[in-house]
């Protein structure tokens, strides 16, 4: 029973951070792909090509001045109930970036056109100087971020990406519509997109911080980053590598393909943010506490609720996948769709790889997701130069799902022997039923709307029958919203009615 009492708060508390980050996801996805499909219809493939590199070398550069302190930051703060402790891990923390920022940004400034063609010469020359701006202020963005996390002020951290996003929706079509500045205004609306949320934060957090550095804190700090800062750069070239190797190997035409069977799941993985910004810091401190049977059980609670989203996904990408593709981006790239279904099955089994390395980390074992994906790159290597020559594109895809298979029970078995129970059922489960709802329809059932659209409801009524989804987790989630709209109203009207 004092496990049953335990567990609902803190899964409470878990849904009510996720809601609260997902609200602002849910904008930043809806958002995000809007000034995408934008963006696609109203630069030439040139300019969205340029654009997607640019962000690609911004990105990379941001990833190594923070050598992993972002996400250890949040850990450290989380875990730690001294309010003089965390003061002086943000102090040291923010000073230390701060540094980083500057001198990462003024090599910027003298490296930005080497940057540039270590991904190809094919982009405008005149766009690489909004290199070390963009770096300036995107790594300004993550450390607020990871310092909010820390808080646990997931409310911020919604806010903040909302408003991102939204901006960089109207300012698309401001700079690009109405002002025909082309891809410079693209790169302006990311640009204003980016700031004025730093602004906001900087000013209104009132989270305060001071120039101080405490070297023995900060070379604790950067022992456990590190290992986190090589697993950024080799997910860096995990992830986007694939785009490369397909222009070398089947050309421009194939990864204007690629990128739109691959911006869905893409954007859809952004939400997956959310869940992450919460579950960290709430895992981390459990671990702290040597909780680590609330730890796993959190562990397996959201790796069930997680898996039957995604093949729910899967589902209606292999369904509906044509009709979405042509209703989003036109008919010209519906040849898409049924890799657009594959990289929803990467995307499923990414997520869980993402669930248990972070919980690897939380747990300390911060040296031991390097490692892992440094197997998953070499499998997913090996898969694209074996299968594109021989089935295309969808080489990437076949490559990805089996780099997850590989490299899944190391992650496993790591916690483990941490006497972290991470249950092959919780995400084997849901699978199995949606694999058997895929095999009904495909082989037994007409190729007909009605009828797939029945699949899928069937999917949701067997995961109830066979407990992948339970009675529980949708009263603990309508509880949840419930008490936020309720917090929300009560706000209104103190604001109407004031004392």
């Amino acid at each position: 029973m004092a496990r049953n009492e335990a567990r609902k708060p803190l899964l409470s508390g878990v849904v009510d951070g996720v809601l609260s980050t997902g609200i602002g996801s849910l904008v930043l996805t809806i958002f995000g792909l809007l000034a995408f499909m934008l963006t696609s219809r109203w630069l030439s493939r040139e300019e969205l090509g340029a654009f997607v590199v640019l962000q690609l070398v911004v990105g990379f550069v941001v990833g190594i001045s923070g050598v992993g302190t972002d996400l250890s930051v949040t850990k450290y703060i989380a875990e730690n109930e001294h309010e003089a402790s965390k003061q002086k891990i943000l102090n040291t923390v923010v000073t230390f970036r701060l540094i980083s920022i500057v001198i990462t940004s003024l090599f910027a400034i003298l490296l930005q056109r080497p940057l540039f063609n270590l991904f190809g010469g094919s982009v405008y020359g005149a766009i690489i100087g909004y290199i070390p701006i963009l770096v300036l202020l995107e790594s300004f963005y993550r450390l607020i971020d990871s310092v909010l996390g820390g808080y646990f002020r997931f409310n911020w951290i919604a806010l903040l990406s909302g408003l991102s996003s939204i901006l960089s929706f109207i300012f698309t079509i401001i700079l690009i519509r109405w002002m025909d500045l082309g891809l410079d205004g693209r790169i302006w609306a990311r640009i204003i997109s980016m700031a004025l949320p730093v602004i906001l934060a900087i000013v209104f957090t009132r989270i305060q911080w001071k120039l101080e550095l405490d070297f023995r804190l900060l070379s604790e700090v950067i022992r456990f980053s590190f290992p986190l800062f090589l697993n950024y750069i080799l997910s860096f070239v995990f992830m986007r590598a694939d785009t490369f190797i397909i222009g070398g190997f089947l050309g421009a035409e194939e990864i204007a393909v690629y990128e739109i069977a691959r911006k869905i799941p893409e954007s859809i993985e952004s939400m997956y943010d959310a869940f992450r910004k919460v579950y960290f810091p709430f895992i981390s401190d459990l671990f702290a506490k040597k909780r680590n049977d609330l730890a796993a059980g959190m562990l397996n609670h959201s790796l069930r609720l997680i898996t039957f989203a995604g093949v729910f996904g899967i589902l209606i990408a292999f369904f509906f996948g044509r009709e979405i593709i042509i209703f989003l981006f036109s008919g010209k790239y519906q040849d898409s769709s049924l890799l657009f279904g594959l990289l929803m099955i990467v995307l499923t089994l990414n997520v869980i790889d993402y669930t248990l390395g972070y919980s690897l980390v939380a747990v300390g074992e911060s040296n031991k997701p390097p490692l892992i994906n440094l197997l998953h790159t070499a499998t997913n290597f090996v898969g694209y130069f074996l299968l594109i020559p021989v089935v295309g594109i969808f080489g990437v895809a076949y490559a990805g799902i089996a780099g997850i298979i590989v490299v899944n029970p190391l992650n496993v078995h790591f916690l483990w022997r941490k006497n972290v129970l991470a249950e092959y059922s919780a995400y084997l489960k849901p699978m199995l039923v949606g694999a058997a709802c895929y095999g009904f329809a495909e082989f037994l059932l007409p190729h007909h709307w009605f009828f797939r659209t029945s699949v899928v409801f069937l999917y949701v009524v067997l995961c109830f029958v066979f407990q992948v989804l339970t009675i529980a987790d949708l009263q603990l989630l309508a509880g949840q919203l419930q008490r936020i709209i309720r917090k929300k109203s009560l706000a209104v009207e103190e604001e109407r009615n004031p004392a």
